[in-house]
């Protein structure tokens, strides 16, 4: 279990308990004063009824001193308390999300949903699915994307996947051609030799040609990259039991990097194939 993850809900589990009662953020009814002791506000709510209530379900308790809160366990709980017992939602949002973002953890709540932060990269897929826009690549972006927090090596993977997807599309749609053998690195040369994104295909007296050329390189250096991590931490390889894995910033690290670097070779393709400036076999 993801030690991280359970000092976030010993965190959460105190706010939720302690202070929520106080910031007027629950509604009415789920809050009980009692004026034992000087007289305090403490949260009131039956969740054996709300879990019935909301999904069907019986209440497992994970209040409980020696609890084990897992991800899917507190998904349930948030979602459920968002959707039938929070008054001010907007604020409630903001409050969980800056404690998620304290225990620098992945996740977000957003319009009440559990979800994987992944903005950044969202941002950068998205626009990928709707420019390249076919089932398939969407279908392998929306696994990247969804695997990045629990299974960083999977992500990567479909990282290196779209990276080929992406080169084998323009050279088919340019007639280029390419060999089923080819790994992604020599798609992605011949993809850029192609688009002319080479640094030989950068004179020596265009402005700020040197860092051009260094900025083109790199293009070869992730689909390199993607290939030398997928090699050494994809699951298709047997490992040692100490074995150590990639945590998810080294997955967003990657898929980011990769996305960027789609992006570009594709807008590319799409602008040089509007002003029809490619040239084919």
């Amino acid at each position: 279990m993801d030690n991280n993850f359970q000092r976030f809900w010993k965190s959460f589990e105190a706010w939720f308990l302690k202070e929520l009662p106080f910031n007027q953020l629950l509604k009415s009814n789920y809050t009980h004063y009692d004026n034992w002791d000087g007289g305090t506000y403490y949260v009131d709510i039956d969740y054996t009824h709300l879990y019935k209530l909301i999904y069907g379900i019986e209440w497992v308790d994970i209040f409980k001193e020696d609890a084990v809160v897992s991800k899917e366990n507190f998904k349930f709980f948030i979602e459920a308390i968002y959707e039938e017992c929070i008054k001010e939602r907007y604020k409630f949002t903001i409050a969980v999300n800056e404690r998620l973002g304290k225990f620098n953890l992945p996740y977000r709540l957003e319009m009440g949903k559990f979800v994987i932060d992944n903005t950044l990269v969202g941002d950068q897929t998205k626009r990928i699915a709707t420019i390249v826009n076919t089932g398939y690549i969407n279908t392998q972006i929306k696994i990247m994307n969804d695997s990045i927090a629990d299974s960083p090596a999977d992500a990567i993977g479909k990282a290196k996947e779209l990276f080929e997807n992406c080169c084998k599309t323009i050279l088919s749609e340019l007639s280029a051609g390419y060999d089923e053998n080819w790994d992604v690195i020599r798609l992605t040369k011949e993809t850029c030799k192609v688009l002319k994104l080479t640094p030989d295909h950068i004179k020596d007296s265009v402005k700020g040609s040197e860092s051009i050329k260094k900025l083109l390189g790199n293009l070869a250096a992730v689909s390199q990259s993607m290939a030398e991590l997928r090699n050494l931490y994809g699951s298709g390889h047997g490992k040692e039991a100490k074995f150590k894995g990639l945590s998810p910033r080294h997955a967003r690290l990657a898929v980011g990097g990769a996305a960027a670097a789609v992006l570009f070779i594709w807008e590319t393709y799409e602008e040089q194939k509007g002003a029809e400036l490619w040239i084919t076999k």
